[in-house]
């Protein structure tokens, strides 16, 4: 699981932290409540988190044989 923080000015994306910037919810946290500071809503700036959920699953030597 990561959190990935948008930040756009006059509804045009400006930029987005990467997922491996923000890996628990505490970090997205301090940093969304820093970004609100930093870019003001009454200036344009629009911010959004996202908490993304990633799975894998482990792959057996039969699935891993490509010329089946």
């Amino acid at each position: 699981m990561f959190y990935e923080i948008n930040v756009s000015l006059y509804g045009k994306h400006l930029f987005a932290t990467h997922q491996r910037s923000l890996c628990t919810l505490a970090d997205a946290s301090n940093l969304y409540f820093m970004f609100k500071e930093k870019f003001p809503e009454e200036e344009g700036f629009k911010i959004s988190v996202k908490r993304e959920q990633v799975t894998g699953e482990y792959l057996d030597e039969a699935e891993l044989d490509c010329d089946e």
